[in-house]
């Protein structure tokens, strides 16, 4: 069962999820069976438990454009944020049952693992907690809106790693030969829930930072990202990290080819996943080379503007990648790390 008033559900989040869940499994293992029929959204929030969490799996989510949320969160009136939030409290609620009720059904035995259970929880939790709580229709109750999406930002984070080990978990109770067999359709499920999940975050981080109304930004939004500036940055997180677990690192060469290169992205997203692909050149640069090596070879980063698009390509002499992984570049938990 879950408790639906908003004071209790407020606290549980006020307490942080931990590995607590206020679900049950007899509720996880309904979820699994029951097929829910699409409702009102009105009327659905009006239900609790499972009678909540189905149907309102089953609702459309709204698809929004990237244009959409960035004239939303530039230089927002109060009027505006309220309307966002109106709009998030039923989005939101809708798109994180979903989450839940694709947990709750990973193939494999997936779902059955105690760290995926428990996020399965937290996610459930979650839409419950929106779909009870006051509607935003003022700047106070908006205000008080956002500290919910915050604290579910922060309660989340560990999300990631829950999957991770339960994936592990299933890895090490069905062997090499039987992974082998099953991981592509665990990547294609995992592929489409981290996706999603990517979806959910930017929602809640758009209408947080738009509240700041940063200069240059629209929420988390940089209308004249400049994708040199950003691998600079992501090029010295990198370089600090390898220095601390290696002793040394590489230099690398950001190049870009086309001057004033600017556009309106996430710059966050692509900082992340810059200091990610370097991360893993730096390291196989010294891998490969030695940390006692004099000088090692750089790492560069060559940015090119193109009629459409802009494409960032980063190259190291770290060896490459064995002809016989690349089928596996892609697939969770799989490393070239040793």
């Amino acid at each position: 069962a879950i408790h639906t008033r908003r004071g209790m559900a407020r606290d549980a989040y006020a307490k942080g999820c931990g590995t607590r869940t206020m679900f049950s499994s007899d509720f996880l293992r309904e979820v699994q069976d029951v097929q829910a029929k699409p409702g009102d959204f009105a009327a659905v929030s009006k239900l609790s438990g499972t009678d909540l969490l189905l149907p309102l799996s089953e609702m459309a989510a709204t698809p929004v454009e990237l244009s959409t949320l960035y004239n939303i969160g530039n230089e927002p009136t109060p009027e505006d944020l309220v309307n966002f939030a109106q709009f998030l409290q039923r989005e939101l609620a809708i798109r994180i049952a979903q989450r839940a009720v694709e947990l709750a059904r990973l193939p494999f035995g997936l779902s059955e693992k105690s760290t995926i259970r428990d996020t399965c929880g937290w996610y459930a939790e979650a839409a419950s907690l929106l779909v009870h709580a006051d509607t935003p229709n003022t700047v106070e109750k908006e205000k008080d809106f956002t500290k919910l999406l915050q604290s579910m930002l922060r309660d989340h984070t560990s999300v990631v790693r829950n999957l991770a080990l339960g994936c592990m978990e299933v890895k090490r109770d069905v062997g090499p030969e039987e992974w082998s067999r099953i991981h592509p359709e665990i990547d294609r499920v995992l592929t489409g829930f981290y996706t999603s999940r990517i979806g959910l975050r930017f929602l809640m981080e758009q209408h947080i930072t738009a509240r700041d109304r940063l200069t240059g930004f629209s929420g988390i939004i940089q209308k004249m990202c400049k994708p040199d500036e950003v691998a600079h940055n992501a090029a010295t997180d990198a370089t600090n990290l390898c220095f601390r677990y290696t002793g040394t690192a590489p230099p690398i060469k950001v190049v870009c080819k086309t001057n004033k290169t600017t556009i309106t992205y996430v710059s966050s997203h692509i900082h992340y996943m810059l200091t990610e692909l370097l991360k893993n050149s730096l390291r196989a640069v010294v891998d490969a080379h030695g940390a006692d090596c004099e000088a090692l070879p750089p790492v560069t980063v060559v940015i090119v503007r193109g009629e459409e698009d802009i494409t960032i390509r980063v190259s190291d002499e770290g060896g490459g990648i064995p002809r016989s992984q690349l089928s596996n570049m892609f697939s969770f938990l799989h490393s070239t790390a040793a």
